[in-house]
């Protein structure tokens, strides 16, 4: 299985996108205009040789079919990691071509990219009252967390 994939997730994603893929498109057809299609590319297939290819074959698909933006998220967030081990990151050299394919097309590309600082910092409420929710809510705070850890050499490490 290729880095970065989930055994146990990997069949049920695969099996669901093309019906998340067509249930939406009829219901945007029937709509009118009323309603708009945001399309998305699949990040599970970041290690198969024509992941690039194949999802700017999807997304311009999608374009035709009436799609006015691609969203797309932190890829680490994903948990999907290249073929050397490393998480994929939002500037991936392979990512480069899909973006530049929206560009061309004149479409928008909404992601999420990144956490607050906070998120990867020492919590103390004392100092900022937003720690709380880190508090609260510890999955979402990524410091020390296995797997989660800037590495030398990474993008945004010290």
């Amino acid at each position: 299985m290729p880095a970065g994939q989930n055994a146990a997730l990997t069949p049920t994603i695969a099996s669901a996108i093309p019906v998340q893929r067509n249930a939406p498109a009829g219901f945007v057809h029937s709509s009118h205009g009323h309603v708009l299609l945001c399309t998305t590319f699949d990040g599970y297939k970041f290690n198969a040789p024509a992941f690039t290819q194949d999802s700017v074959q999807q997304i311009n698909r999608d374009f035709q079919d009436g799609a006015i933006a691609v969203k797309s998220g932190r890829p680490s967030a994903w948990k999907i990691k290249d073929s050397n081990g490393k998480y994929v990151l939002p500037d991936d050299p392979k990512l480069k071509p899909i973006y530049e394919d929206i560009a061309q097309h004149d479409k928008t590309l909404l992601t999420h990219l990144a956490e607050p600082d906070l998120a990867w910092e020492p919590l103390d409420v004392k100092k900022d009252p937003l720690a709380q929710y880190y508090l609260e809510n510890p999955q979402w705070h990524m410091l020390n967390k296995a797997g989660c850890a800037l590495e030398e050499g990474d993008p945004g490490s010290p």
